[in-house]
């Protein structure tokens, strides 16, 4: 339902000479608009609330990012890369066992980098040629060869799905991190204010409107009152006539 499909309130009230049958039907007419119009403002406020879900998971992601800037030392750092995912963040009804809930979307996109390293749960970062190290020993290699091996390879992996494979290889919680510039992450932030901004503006869109349907609420409520002080006097027209 739309706030321009909800028909108009009655401009005319019953008069003393009206019938008390007209005065409950104008009464009744009033009321059921009324009703239509609490279920519109009611849709409107749930959509407001929506939008500032995805609002507030959009703040919380601003928060997580200036964290990771916080954490570099200098302009690149290490980060999980989960975390270094340009994602989106959307209202899904169908989410938290029908009542809905904010998603995270993800296309699978990293900000930026291009460097990848598997960090353990200890807190240490594993390296390809680590990575490679801890093979060799398994297969009983002598000491030396692999730390010439390990010394002379690359130190980093040179694709995400090269570094989840050695991590899955791994397992034990090993994770992926990405290296990725304090530029980067920053921009990544005015993109997100941009869709905070445009979110912002809707909110304010559906407020004006949940103000108008108010406005047209009150207006049936002075309706409902003005019809029932009518049926009123008609009633007491008819009793003072009786009486005389």
């Amino acid at each position: 339902m739309s706030v321009s499909s909800i028909p108009a309130f009655p401009t005319t009230v019953p008069t003393p000479g009206q019938t008390q049958d007209i005065g409950d039907l104008a009464f009744a007419v009033a009321l059921l608009q009324m009703q239509m119009i609490d279920g519109e403002i009611s849709d409107r406020l749930n959509i407001v609330k929506q939008i500032n879900e995805v609002r507030k998971a959009y703040g919380e992601r601003i928060s997580r990012i200036n964290e990771m800037i916080k954490g570099m030392n200098g302009s690149e750092g290490w980060v999980p890369v989960e975390q270094a995912q340009s994602v989106r963040y959307e209202w899904d009804p169908d989410a938290a066992g029908g009542r809905g809930a904010v998603v995270e979307v993800t296309d699978g996109t990293s900000i930026a980098g291009s460097q990848f390293r598997l960090r353990h749960p200890d807190g240490r970062a594993v390296t390809e040629g680590e990575l490679d190290a801890a093979r060799e020993r398994r297969d009983a290699r002598p000491w030396f060869l692999t730390e010439f091996l390990s010394r002379f390879r690359p130190q980093e992996f040179r694709s995400r799905s090269e570094a989840e494979a050695a991590a899955a290889l791994l397992g034990g919680g090993v994770t992926v991190e990405v290296k990725v510039s304090k530029e980067s992450l920053q921009a990544q932030i005015d993109t997100i204010r941009d869709k905070m901004d445009g979110l912002g503006s809707d909110t304010e869109m559906g407020m004006l409107q949940i103000n108008r349907l108010l406005n047209r609420r009150n207006q049936g409520l002075q309706l409902a009152s003005n019809v029932m002080s009518s049926v009123h006097q008609s009633a007491m027209g008819i009793i003072n006539n009786i009486k005389v």
